[in-house]
């Protein structure tokens, strides 16, 4: 089942009226020939413009806020946006749809929605109010992974996919791990603070994190978690589709796939500065819980080398 979204023009979205159709996202646009019946017989009305966003269901809990933003809320432009990265794709191919939407961020960084306090300096962010906002920065801007998910999951809402299939939910979460859960990892809705802010109880100066392949400290992966039977299947799956990874087509399965792919859990000392590409913190390994990705003795390449030199860095 569809929903047909009937728009005159920009601005709020009436409610949507389902419809039975069959088909792929997509928005129509066309002229309507009005016409009206009186005794005297059929006149003509005139012809007026119509445009219709064809999407997986009604928006989805509208009445979400998140840091002031409204971001399941839709509007003629976010629809008109919805629909041009999901063009003809499926409404019930949940996992395809996502994946199509974080295909367009290339890169990851330091610029989050909104903006946060301790930015890395020199890091020239946008000051954005809504993750919608972001479309127009997509291509000159390298955003947070917490964030590339919080606007993917709008997008699933706005598109109404919760709405496509009876047990379908999709939500942004964090995916880390705690000294109690190194073998499972862990998945908390966003916000969350991920890895706990401990140190080591023998070494004061060593912290607890998730290191990358480039050194860099994160405290979560944020990702996409979508749950729902996919068509000619009885079994419901769990898929990730995160921000800050490429994402395989058929997403994670698990939260051990996504802390398998990139990360190392570790003991660190931080670097001073930051990562020169990502803005994020940077720390030299010191002692693993659990080397997840394999790195071996170093995260890998050229980032081992520059651990290596930059040992008298570390603060």
């Amino acid at each position: 089942m569809l929903a047909v979204v009937p728009v005159a023009r920009p601005g709020l979205v009436p409610g949507a009226t389902l419809a039975p159709l069959a088909g792929d996202i997509d928005h129509l646009e066309f002229f309507m020939r009005w016409g009206a019946e009186t005794f005297a017989g059929p006149t003509s009305a005139g012809f007026s413009e119509q445009s219709v966003f064809v999407t997986a269901g009604p928006a989805h809990d509208t009445g979400f806020t998140r840091y002031g933003d409204t971001p399941n809320v839709p509007t003629f432009r976010r629809l008109q946006q919805a629909v041009k990265f999901t063009h003809f794709t499926p409404a019930t191919e949940l996992g395809t749809l996502a994946r199509r939407v974080f295909g367009h961020f290339a890169y990851y960084g330091p610029c989050n929605v909104p903006r946060d306090d301790d930015e890395a300096p020199g890091s020239a962010c946008p000051d954005l109010a809504s993750v919608w906002e972001m479309t127009e920065h997509i291509e000159t801007t390298d955003f947070q992974c917490n964030a590339i998910a919080r606007y993917v999951n709008a997008y699933m809402n706005v598109l109404g996919v919760p709405e496509a299939l009876p047990d379908a939910t999709t939500r942004s979460v964090a995916v880390f791990a705690d000294l109690e859960h190194v073998e499972e990892g862990i998945v908390e809705p966003l916000p969350s603070w991920g890895v706990p802010s401990v140190t080591h109880p023998d070494h004061p100066d060593w912290h607890l994190g998730l290191l990358d392949e480039h050194c860099g400290v994160n405290n979560f992966e944020a990702c996409v978690e979508l749950k729902w039977t996919p068509k000619d299947q009885s079994k419901r799956v769990v898929q990730y589709y995160c921000g800050g990874l490429p994402n395989p087509r058929e997403g994670f399965r698990t939260p051990r796939e996504v802390l398998d792919h990139a990360f190392v859990f570790t003991w660190y000392k931080p670097l001073k500065g930051v990562d020169p590409v990502t803005g994020f913190p940077r720390g030299i390994r010191r002692r693993d819980v659990k080397d997840y990705a394999g790195f071996g003795r170093c995260p890998g390449g050229a980032c081992c080398r520059r651990m290596q030199v930059r040992r008298d860095d570390a603060e």
